[in-house]
């Protein structure tokens, strides 16, 4: 469900599960975590580009994971997660995310996390998993789009359209559908002039403040750990 294309030094990895506007399901937090990991020791390859199939991007978490009566299936879930939130922002070089519909949740999530983001006009960004008791994810969307907006964007769960999304920074492009594809890889084709060592090195400094281990335990673990997710708890309160 995760498909992978290497173009010269530019790697393009697509959420392939267009049936559920890509949700993650553990099966892909894990194909993801795994991916990049390879690409990070890869050093033919400078950047990545992520992308969803189908005319979205990521619609967040699997909710049938997230709500199963099998404890083991939830715990999957969380032990899935926190190893994906850490090896995107913990890839060490950059990430163009190209960004085409939903980018709901963790898709949402996902977004944030990397270094820049190209949209579609009709992309559209939230958490609207507040509305039904998740907790989202709020230290890594501060740093993009400042304390004030991160908030709105946590607090309120109304989703934000793409001419909103490039107003307060969060995205750097703004193009019709058909333009997505080319214009990401002409981003990701313009860092590649770079030598990749500096791009390593440049990628370190933005993981140095604040380290991502000091939000991620509190933002995502301590979340999962106390069953603040979309799932059970949620629909009992």
């Amino acid at each position: 469900m995760i498909r992978v294309q290497i173009d010269g030094n530019v790697a393009e990895l697509t959420l392939a599960r267009a049936l559920r506007r890509n949700a993650l399901d553990t099966e892909m937090l894990i194909s993801v975590s795994e991916v990049l990991g390879r690409l990070a020791a890869d050093d033919g390859v400078s950047v990545a580009i992520v992308m969803g199939e189908g005319g979205c991007f990521c619609a967040g978490l699997d909710r049938d994971e997230l709500r199963s009566d099998d404890a083991d299936i939830r715990r999957q879930v969380y032990s899935a997660s926190r190893r994906f939130h850490r090896a995107v922002v913990g890839f060490p070089k950059p990430i163009v995310a190209a960004i085409d519909g939903y980018a709901l949740g963790t898709g949402f999530d996902l977004a944030v996390l990397c270094d820049i983001r190209v949209a579609t006009d009709r992309a559209t960004f939230g958490h609207p998993e507040i509305r039904l008791g998740g907790v989202p994810l709020f230290t890594p969307l501060k740093l993009v789009v400042g304390d004030g907006w991160a908030r709105r964007l946590c607090l309120d769960g109304t989703p934000i359209d793409a001419a909103t999304a490039e107003r307060i920074g969060l995205v750097t492009d703004v193009v019709t559908p058909d333009q997505l594809g080319e214009r990401a890889r002409t981003v990701a084709a313009s860092i590649t002039e770079a030598p990749l060592a500096a791009l390593r090195e440049t990628k370190a400094l933005f993981a140095a403040h604040p380290s991502p281990e000091s939000w991620l335990v509190t933002d995502h673990d301590d979340v999962f750990e106390n069953g603040r997710t979309i799932g059970r708890r949620a629909e009992r309160d």
